[in-house]
This record gives structure tokens, sequence and C-alpha cells, in this order.
């Protein structure tokens, strides 16, 4: 019986050394040996797991088709789009590729009060399109205390491992055709640190 228990006792030893030993290569390869970002890219061609079709439907049109790609044009000024957010997330950047005479549009993402976190965003032109720009890592949220840092996986609302993001344009009036050709989200991962562990 003893002998029994002996060898029960090593086995359960070289179990716990090896769940620990994958636990810290798990660890090592997804932050030393993996890419510091992750893109995800909507264009409208086809459905995508990690970022929703464009809504409410009733303020955009059916998915057309043109010489530049598959698109939905605006007939409202706003419009939303969920994303997956992963668990390593710190750090969210949005980029929505359009066509149209407008330059002034406001990006947001659902804070956990129930409100958007809003900032304009940076207008990059290419010789076909306008693609608004924003990193909301880099962005800082009012408090009471003061402003603090905005920490995406704090500050956030998210749903079901989602999250929902707001595309403004500020001066959308209805003449204004608004074509959007595509979205794309990158993930910034964490360097690895304490903070990673902490609640």
């Amino acid at each position: 019986m003893n002998q029994l228990w002996k060898k029960l006792l090593v086995i359960c030893k070289l179990l716990i050394l090896g769940l620990v030993f994958a636990l810290f290569a798990w660890l090592f390869y997804l932050y030393f040996f993996t890419c510091q970002k992750v893109t995800r890219i909507y264009d409208f061609s086809r459905r995508d797991e990690y970022i929703s079709k464009l809504k409410p439907w009733n303020r955009l049109s059916p998915i057309l088709q043109d010489e530049f790609g598959a698109y939905q044009e605006l007939k409202d000024k706003i419009v939303y789009f969920d994303i997956e957010m992963p668990f390593y997330s710190k750090g969210v950047i949005a980029e929505i590729k359009y066509k149209g005479n407008l330059d002034n549009v406001e990006l947001g993402i659902e804070r956990l009060e129930d409100k958007f976190f809003r900032e304009k965003a940076e207008i990059i032109k290419t010789n076909d399109f306008k693609i608004a720009k924003i990193d909301f890592q880099k962005y800082e949220i009012s408090k009471k205390a003061g402003k603090i840092p905005f920490d995406i996986n704090r500050q956030i609302y998210v749903k079901n491992k989602k999250t929902r993001l707001m595309i403004n344009f500020l001066d959308w009036q209805k003449l204004d055709k608004i074509k959007i050709y595509e979205i794309k989200i990158i993930h910034q991962k964490p360097k690895l640190s304490l903070e990673l562990f902490l609640p």
C-alpha cells in the first residue's frame, strides 16, 4: 500500500511540474514569440467573426460594390459596430477607410458608465480613400480627481467578450455621400509584466 501511495505522489508531483512548465512556456511564447499587434479587417465582402456589420441597418444602404470594392453608404451621421476584445488587449487602434468630402470624424468606444469615450480622429488621405484613425490607448478620460490614463481593460464596457465602437461624421448632411469600405482594428499586446496578473 505504501508503494502505491509513493507512486501516486510522484505522479502528482510530475503533473504539477508539467502544468507549471506548460504555463510558463505558453506565456513565454505569447509575449516573446508572437506579434505585439493583432490586426482584424472587415471589408464588407464577407462576414467577419471579430468585427460585426455596421448598424443600425436603417442608417445604411445595403452592401454595394464599385470599382474600389464592397461598401456601405451612410444615411445618417452616426453608426456603430461591435468588436471582439481579446483578454490580452491593452490598446485598440481603429481605422475606418471611406470615400467622401467630410474630414470631421469622431470615433468612440463604449465605456462602463454606458457612455462613449469619443475623440476626433486623425484623417489620413491616400490617392483613392480617406482613413479616419484613432489610438484609444493614447487618450485620457476626465475624472473628478483629474485626468487619468485611458486603460482599455478597466474602463470600457465588455459583454460576452465584445465591445461597441461608434463612427460619427460630425458635419454630415443628407446630400453628403459617405461610403465606408473597410474597418480595421488593431489590438495591442502588453509587455510581459506584473500588471498582467493584477485585478
